[in-house]
């Protein structure tokens, strides 16, 4: 691509790794400043409406910069979070909220899982085929608190392009929604993938909305096509399991890989 407009050409269903240079003081410093005043002409004129717009919408005492060493990781800013805003609303799905403090208790459970019963270390890999649902945020805290790095999956990938991302990425576990485990049962042994974790939509949702919607999917609209993963663990007992396990801590840095993130070309 040309460097200088930041626009990259990315082949289908690659991971992407992109570095924007510019021939100019970079968009990109270190202190994300953006000010108008501080940039070439040619650019502050390009920036100058966006970042007015942006200054007029923002609340007082919200910084116009941020420190990007003020937190060592995403894991780090989570840890924060869970204790600053342990009582308020994190996520809501079909009127099912996690609070903060749910977050961390349950994604706790979900990562001494992951390390102490899967046997995933740090840098490891775990693959998330997922919609939006409860169980993503728990997941991406669970990966971060056990060190791994997180492969986001398309849930509409075919067969082949599942079998390639699992493959290239080198991910030995994944969390998959039943809705699409019809998909790695095809490829699965092609794959390096040893875990195995299937969630249903009203998983998290609680008693008895998580049964009586679980039981429509699979059974009224019948949205679960059949699938067969032999070993699989259903992700409600693997959160069982990893209450009682102790997470090791694993201090992450700068340098640690949070995600690896593919594109089917439309990103």
């Amino acid at each position: 691509g040309d460097p200088s407009s930041g626009r990259v050409a990315v082949n289908p269903i690659r991971v992407i790794q992109v570095s924007v240079r510019w021939k100019k003081p970079s968009l990109l410093s270190r202190n994300w400043n953006l000010e108008p005043e501080r940039l070439p002409r040619s650019t502050a004129s390009q920036v100058s409406p966006l970042y007015s717009s942006l200054g007029a919408s923002r609340k007082a005492g919200v910084p116009a910069e941020i420190n990007p060493d003020e937190v060592a990781s995403l894991q780090a800013m989570l840890e924060r979070s869970f204790v600053q805003f342990a009582d308020r609303p994190s996520y809501t799905l079909m009127d099912r909220a996690l609070t903060y403090a749910d977050l961390d208790r349950l994604s706790r459970q979900f990562a001494a899982y992951l390390q102490k019963v899967a046997g995933l270390g740090r840098g490891d890999r775990l693959a998330i085929m997922l919609p939006n649902i409860l169980q993503y945020p728990v997941a991406i805290a669970a990966a971060f608190r056990a060190g791994l790095t997180v492969v986001n999956t398309n849930p509409l990938y075919t067969p082949r392009e599942l079998e390639h991302q699992l493959k290239d990425s080198g991910a030995k576990a994944i969390l998959i929604f039943e809705n699409f485990a019809h998909t790695l049962d095809e490829v699965l042994p092609a794959t390096g993938i040893e875990t195995v974790i299937v969630t249903g939509v009203g998983d998290l949702l609680g008693f008895p909305k998580s049964t009586l919607v679980n039981f429509v999917v699979r059974h009224v609209r019948k949205q679960v096509p059949e699938y067969s993963l032999p070993g699989s663990i259903g992700f409600l007992e693997a959160l069982g399991k990893g209450k009682f396990e102790n997470l090791q801590p694993v201090p992450l840095g700068h340098d640690d890989i949070a995600f690896l993130q593919y594109t089917g070309g439309t990103t």
